[in-house]
């Protein structure tokens, strides 16, 4: 059955929730955007020469890259673009996202709370006026006039799927077919390419980092032993469970252990909190 197109566009779906019918395969063909963002992996430059690469696939205004952390949990990556918006719109909009509005995302939520995909990459369209009218809806869509998304979750290795969507705002006008179906080919790739990014950004950072981090929650919260610390730390910098306990040399459960008991001490609920937790702390 021919999939329906959405009035006033030319992009396939296959329901009104945004599924997006799979592209005819088209080649996604090399080009210096792509070679660039390859170039600038684990870099702070990526997230404008990933931009550049989307040229050759689904140009758009901004972008936005999560790590799917556990059913419910997104973590940012990285953002880019927004010429024209409020400095850093892109990176606030997304902390947003991350924070709990894509709970008001009608095409993404459901694969958010199962943790992913079930095998193949989804690909997702969603157009503002289908958006239920929400803050998320205001402060992300009308206000930065942004008309039109293309949203991509696929798994990009270490068990952590990979979310990525791509926006253009009015002056752009809609994503094409021709769009959906070169970003059907080629999501998998690129949500590789984010995923070794952030690998990458994670190698380079701890243990420098979560050590740090480390020291600032015992010099806030005396009561945490050092390995409650050490095992925070990592969390705040970025490393899951499993990378934690491999380098503590600590079986997983001992760690989920002590983070239950520095969750208890420092009154936060998860990792958001967490993050809270650390940035009111002094220096």
């Amino acid at each position: 059955m021919r999939p329906a197109t959405l009035a006033g566009g030319d992009l396939p779906v296959a329901s009104p929730s945004g599924r997006v019918a799979p592209g005819p395969g088209f080649p996604v063909p090399p080009s210096p955007g792509l070679a660039g963002a390859v170039l600038a992996l684990g870099e702070s430059g990526f997230a404008a020469r990933f931009l550049d690469a989307l040229d050759a696939v689904a140009p758009a205004d901004m972008f936005s890259a999560f790590a799917l952390e556990g059913p419910g949990v997104l973590r940012l990556l990285c953002a880019g673009g927004g010429q024209g918006c409020a400095p850093d719109f892109p990176r606030t909009a997304s902390q947003h996202y991350a924070g709990g509005y894509w709970r008001h995302d009608p095409a993404m939520a459901a694969a958010v709370v199962a943790g992913g995909p079930a095998a193949a990459p989804l690909l997702r369209h969603q157009r503002r006026e289908r958006i239920p009218r929400s803050h998320y809806r205001t402060l992300c869509y009308e206000e930065p006039r942004v008309l039109d998304r293309l949203s991509v979750l696929a798994p990009a290795g270490e068990g952590r799927p990979i979310l990525f969507s791509l926006y253009r705002t009015q002056e752009a006008g809609c994503f094409s077919a021709a769009d959906a179906a070169r970003l059907s080919a080629a999501g998998a790739v690129l949500a590789a390419l984010l995923g070794k990014h952030d690998a990458l950004r994670r190698f380079a950072q701890p243990p420098r980092m979560a050590a740090a981090l480390a020291t600032r929650l015992q010099r806030a919260c005396p009561e945490l032993s050092p390995r409650e610390a050490a095992v925070c730390g990592g969390l705040a910098a970025g490393q899951a469970l499993k990378e934690i306990a491999r380098e503590a040399g600590l079986g997983l459960s001992s760690i989920v252990t002590y983070r239950k008991r520095a969750y208890a001490k420092l009154g936060v609920g998860d990792r958001r909190g967490l993050l809270r937790r650390i940035e009111e702390a002094p220096d």
